[in-house]
This record gives C-alpha cells, sequence and structure tokens, in this order.
C-alpha cells in the first residue's frame, strides 16, 4: 500500500478546512432586500438609516435585518410584499434623496462580512436577472460633425464674400463620411478660399482641384479622425449608461463594450427588469437659457413661483441643500444644436467643452457679446458653463454627463 508522509495529510487537511470556511458564506443562501442608496453617492450613515427605517415603520413594513455595506444601506425582507412595499415606500417618500433597487442579499452571519468573506458572486447564467444589449449610432455622430463642417464653411465664405456654387459630403473607399467638397465658380482664387475654411476647422486635411471643369476644395477627415470621434461616441454612451446603473443602486453590475458598436449592459439579481429599461432607456435633455439676474431669487422661492418670463430650476441636491436659480424661459440652444463634447480641465477645475452647430454658435456668440462682463451663472450640476458667460443649463434628472 502507498504511504504519503504524515506532514502530506496535514497540508490537505488544513487546505479543506480553509476551503470550507471561504466557502461557508453560499451555504446559508440568499434573502429578499431593498438596496438603498444617496443620490449624492455619499456613504449612508447611522442618521440616514434610522430616517428610512422611520418611514418603512410609519408604513407598517417589517424588516428583518438591516446594515450598511459599502456605503448602501440594505434592507432584508421574509417575504416578497414586504420587500415591493419596503421599495415604494422608499421611492414615494425619500426620492429626494435617496435611490432604491430590489436585490437579494447574502443570508451569512455578520461575522462573516467583518472577515472580508463574501459568497461568491453568481452571473446572470445563476442567478437570473437582466441583459440588455444597445447599439450606438456611431455613424451618425460622425455624420452630425461633418454636417457642422458643412454649415460652418458655408457661413465663413459668406462672410468672407466669397462665392460659392455648393457644397457636399464626400465618402471614403469604404462608402464612411469622411469630409465636406466645396465646389467654386471658375476662376475663383481656391487658396484664399482654402484658408478660410481652414480657420474654421483647422484639425482638416484641406485639397484643392481647380484644373477640371469644377473648381472645389475638399476638407476630409483621417481614419483616426474618425475612428477617434466614433470611438468617443461609444465611450459618452458607456459614461451615460454607467452613471444610471449606479443611481440604481444594482449590484455587481457589468457595463462592455461589445463590438465595434454596440454595449452590453448586465444587471445579475435584477427583478424590476421594466422600471430599470425604462430609466436606463431615457433620453436626456439640454437646454442653453440665460440668468435671470434683474428679479430675486429667494423672492421666488419663498413664494414658490417665478417671475413672468422666467422658470425656477434647482440645483441637483449637494450636502443636503439644492441651489435655486432663476432662468429666463427663451432657449438659446439645446441638445439638438450638440455636435461633439470633451471632457477638459480648466483652472475652475473639471469641464466639458462642447461644440455646437454654426446656427446655434452664431446665437451663442450675440448672446456673449451682449452680455459681457456679467457673472457666470451655475448649471445644474454646480459647475460652470464652459460655452458662453451668463449661460445656464437644464437638464433632465437622469442625464448622466455634466455640464
Amino acid at each position: 500500500m502507498l504511504e504519503f508522509a504524515r506532514w502530506k495529510y496535514i497540508v490537505v487537511a488544513c487546505v479543506m478546512l480553509l476551503a470550507l470556511v471561504f466557502a461557508a458564506p453560499n451555504f446559508f443562501g440568499e434573502d429578499l432586500a431593498v438596496q438603498v442608496a444617496r443620490r449624492d453617492r455619499a456613504a449612508i450613515d447611522t442618521i440616514g438609516q434610522a430616517a428610512v427605517e422611520k418611514v418603512l415603520a410609519s408604513k407598517a413594513v417589517k424588516i428583518k435585518r438591516a446594515y450598511v455595506d459599502e456605503g448602501r444601506l440594505m434592507l432584508l425582507f421574509d417575504e416578497v410584499n414586504q420587500q415591493l412595499a419596503a421599495r415604494d415606500a422608499v421611492n414615494d417618500s425619500l426620492s429626494e434623496n435617496y435611490v432604491s433597487a430590489l436585490a437579494r442579499a447574502p443570508r451569512a452571519p455578520a461575522i462573516f462580512g467583518k472577515a472580508g468573506l463574501r459568497p461568491m458572486p453568481l452571473g446572470l447564467d445563476l442567478r437570473g436577472g437582466l441583459s440588455l444589449l444597445y447599439q450606438v449610432d456611431v455613424n451618425g455622430a460622425l455624420s452630425n460633425l461633418i454636417a457642422s463642417y458643412d454649415q460652418d464653411f458655408r457661413r465663413s465664405l459668406t462672410a468672407a464674400n466669397i462665392t460659392f456654387s455648393d457644397s457636399s459630403n464626400i465618402q471614403d473607399a469604404n462608402g464612411v463620411l469622411d469630409g465636406v467638397r466645396v465646389t467654386f465658380p471658375a476662376g475663383t482664387d481656391l487658396s484664399k478660399a482654402r484658408d478660410v475654411m481652414k480657420k474654421v476647422v483647422s484639425d482638416a486635411t484641406f485639397t484643392t482641384q481647380d484644373s477640371g471643369p469644377v473648381p472645389y476644395v475638399d476638407a476630409t477627415l483621417t481614419a483616426t479622425q474618425i475612428g477617434d470621434r466614433q470611438k468617443n461616441a461609444i465611450q459618452q454612451n458607456m459614461t451615460t449608461l454607467r452613471n444610471r446603473v449606479n443611481e440604481l443602486g444594482v449590484t455587481e453590475p457589468k457595463v462592455e463594450q461589445q463590438g465595434t458598436d454596440r454595449i452590453s449592459v448586465q444587471l445579475p439579481g435584477v427583478i424590476n427588469s421594466a422600471e430599470v429599461k425604462d430609466i436606463l432607456g431615457k433620453v436626456a435633455t439640454l437646454e442653453f437659457r440665460l440668468t435671470d439676474t434683474q428679479n430675486n431669487v429667494q423672492e421666488a422661492v419663498a413664494k414658490n413661483r417665478a417671475p413672468l418670463g422666467s422658470r425656477l430650476e434647482f440645483h441637483r441636491e449637494v450636502a443636503g441643500y439644492r441651489q435655486p436659480t432663476l432662468l429666463k424661459r427663451e432657449i438659446i440652444a439645446t441638445g439638438a444644436d450638440l455636435v461633439d463634447a470633451t471632457s477638459t480641465t480648466t483652472q475652475r477645475g473639471p469641464a466639458v467643452a462642447i461644440r455646437l452647430s454654426s446656427k446655434a454658435g452664431d446665437e451663442m456668440l450675440r448672446i456673449t457679446q451682449a452680455n459681457l462682463g456679467k457673472p457666470w451663472p451655475w448649471c445644474s450640476s454646480n459647475r460652470r458653463a464652459k460655452s458662453t458667460p451668463r449661460t445656464a443649463c437644464r437638464r433632465n434628472a437622469t442625464t448622466s454627463s455634466a455640464m
């Protein structure tokens, strides 16, 4: 009979014992739970937990157990109707400061959590949940950019008193839009026209052709620029979806790029699928308005009524305070006029640099020139708008990107 050294048996026994200890949290199963998180993403403290439990008690909702896990409050229940009642109570009474999500929580004793031992996370195959696949219109984003170039070239050439015949989009060998062609009457000074166009769009590649029957100037984007534009469209949508998923409070979410133009969202354990799809699929709105500095904002708050020609808006809550702002009713530009947006850093901190369509840009310039020297407003995210002085933006509450 084959015999091994005794120390080897001891090592195997210790490894098996250690494996059983780490696997122990999986033996207790899971409880129905409601996960509650603060909208400002701050950790929930004992005061916040007491406030939530007080609301549930007033609604006659029985909590099996409650604890704070990684800054989020976990409420455990024995019955589905109690779980749903708790979710509805939080949404009805505390939705201004808190967001809730149906979930499942480990039933293991608290001592395992204190020791850093958690059940093995289960994916969609074992746990169930919600899997969504979004397709991003990357070609549409590129088309909008090129269309804005077309408008800018027309306006700049007209302002410079250079006559042109027409303008049209051009495509590469693969049929992908990659630039704008502007045609001119015979005898036009194409070098002067090219210089005017280059001042408007400096990052394009310009070529002239005056030997044929129709002289023209081509402004094309490189393959790298086209790829960057398409990647930026994907990244912006992924950031938006991640922020919306985080606001839902779902545990162990996955937001990943799939292929060249798709985004996969996996939410294990999600029960309220219809509500989640509605929140993730909402379209954000963006509006630019002038700040009303002639009327008293505090007086409007006290009366709960904005003056004639203005509207009262509130910034997203920070540290329990929602800063009020009076905005003019007239809209300067909307999200439909937004061609491009990139994150940047200024002396005041993080900001978003935006590119508007030619028409909206001219309107923004006119408004800026008419309001020089006046104070900058605050946008709804409590970050200053970089686009122009005295212009404020209002966004839907589900919008994730910040101005």
